[in-house]
């Protein structure tokens, strides 16, 4: 079933200690993501196709290993997310992390984490805008 949806973004935790260095190559800073109470920072990646989420390791994200964190999955409406949820419950292939909320980023919609065996940490944005439309 996930084979199915759109990909949305990867997201990628940093140290604080390299901001700095980031903003500069993506030429523009990072905002304030209320919702994780951390900063974050997108930038469309063509070749992929996706987002690249940058999340810096504080608030939420204090504890998170450095590196990759997550795939984010576009869910286009409550039915799809549903059906979706449904899927992942009835086979024990995953458990939710955290339940639905506004995300702090525009990029995304209505946000809700899962650890989906398999595939490790899991985002699902429903609502929110996809592909390079999505980019700030």
């Amino acid at each position: 079933m996930l084979d199915k949806l759109t990909k949305h973004h990867l997201g990628v935790v940093i140290d604080p200690a390299e901001l700095p260095q980031l903003e500069a190559q993506l030429g523009k800073a990072f905002h304030e993501d209320a919702t994780q109470g951390c900063r974050v920072a997108f930038r469309w990646n063509a070749v992929m196709g996706l987002h690249e989420e940058y999340i810096v390791r504080e608030g939420r994200a204090a504890k998170y290993p450095l590196g990759f964190h997550h795939i984010c999955y576009a869910v286009r409406d409550e039915a799809e997310m549903a059906a979706l949820e449904a899927w992942l419950k009835e086979g024990r292939r995953g458990f939710r992390l955290t339940f639905p909320e506004q995300s702090g980023s525009a990029e995304c919609g209505v946000i809700s984490f899962w650890m989906i065996r398999g595939v490790g940490m899991a985002e699902f944005s429903l609502g929110g805008p996809v592909g390079q439309q999505a980019a700030s």
